[in-house]
């Protein structure tokens, strides 16, 4: 597995819940645990950062932003709304440590010159005016699954750009599938008339007819999505907000199995997060399988703590730890202090 690209640590100051946050020790695989409020979700959007990927790196702030709904056509004067609330600095910065490199990208309002000065990224820093529309989506798939999103005509896009033309991805993706749909033969996109819109079907082996891949249930459509953005981000990084969303717990050793060995043999370094107790206990099992025990040394639990002043102070687990502790009974879902 190539870990070049996966973050070693990462820092954020004046970032949306945070004043300052941090975690240190990271792995290939994290999953992140907290109580409501304490910032999970706002970590996951600030992964979006991704300095070697020049402007297009801020403008993954766009999913970002419109997952609020309030914003239809945002501009850069809503960046204004990722600071801190409570904070009277202008500035907000990411600090990104690899196994070869550190660096910093920021980006801060002036409200002399009404404008945002954005810098950290290849290419040197940029301005940009308050009222400036944000560049458009980038042509690739921002690496963020909300805990909501389920079946969308995105699926469609990425399959047919990234996949369609790629038999080798198409057949690795169809073995991963088969954890759930065991007698899988194919999901190819496709209309039943000219003037319709493309949508996605599954052949089985046991049907004698297709069937939408929207009519299947919320756990398969999960799987999907998940597999195929672990696909398109090959070498990258993947987060996934509340990652046991629609996943009944006698399927899920198979379905954190598969997740894992699909992200290990495309280098995916994954953040993700839960609530659920069960979802922590089925990692750890399916880590704990012989064939899996590899990937125990890159498996990390994260715990989000609320401190007495609102600060958030991270806690890092290893495989063993994280082990030990659910063994002992020990609460490690984060919470306040």
């Amino acid at each position: 597995m190539d870990i070049t690209n996966h973050l070693f640590s990462f820092k954020i100051e004046n970032f949306k819940r945070f004043e300052s946050f941090e975690m240190k020790d990271l792995g290939s695989f994290n999953l992140i645990v907290g109580d409501n409020n304490s910032g999970k979700t706002s970590l996951l959007e600030a992964l979006l950062i991704d300095d070697q990927n020049g402007v297009a790196s801020i403008n993954n702030f766009r999913q970002a932003i419109l997952n609020h709904k309030v914003f239809t056509n945002p501009k850069y004067r809503e960046l204004n709304y990722f600071r801190n609330i409570e904070s009277h600095n202008f500035k907000t910065s990411f600090y990104l440590e690899y196994l070869n490199s550190k660096s910093e990208v920021s980006f801060e309002f002036d409200p002399v010159n009404i404008r945002f000065k954005i810098w950290g990224i290849p290419n040197g820093s940029f301005d940009y005016f308050y009222n400036d529309p944000l560049l458009s989506v980038p042509d690739f798939p921002v690496p963020f699954i909300p805990f909501y999103k389920g079946y969308d005509s995105d699926l469609i896009t990425y399959y047919s750009s990234y996949l369609q033309s790629y038999p080798k991805q198409k057949e690795k993706l169809f073995k991963y599938m088969r954890v759930i749909v065991p007698d899988l033969v194919y999901i190819e996109p496709t209309a039943p008339k000219s003037d319709e819109s493309l949508f996605l079907i599954v052949t089985q082996q046991s049907r004698n007819s297709t069937l939408p891949l929207g009519f299947y249930g919320d756990g398969t459509i999960k799987l999907f999505r998940i597999l195929l953005e672990i696909l398109v981000n090959k070498g990258k990084r993947l987060m996934i907000d509340e990652i046991d969303t629609g996943i009944h717990y006698s399927r899920f050793k198979q379905f954190w199995t598969t997740i894992l060995i699909a992200a290990r043999e495309n280098s995916v370094q994954l953040f993700m997060t839960t609530h659920n107790e069960e979802c922590i206990k089925y990692f750890i099992e399916a880590l704990s399988d012989e064939d899996m025990k590899g990937l125990q040394e890159e498996s990390r639990g994260i715990s989000m703590i609320e401190l007495p002043d609102k600060s958030v102070k991270s806690y890092t687990y290893s495989f063993e730890n994280l082990e030990a502790n659910m063994a002992m009974g020990n609460e490690i879902r984060g919470g306040a202090r």
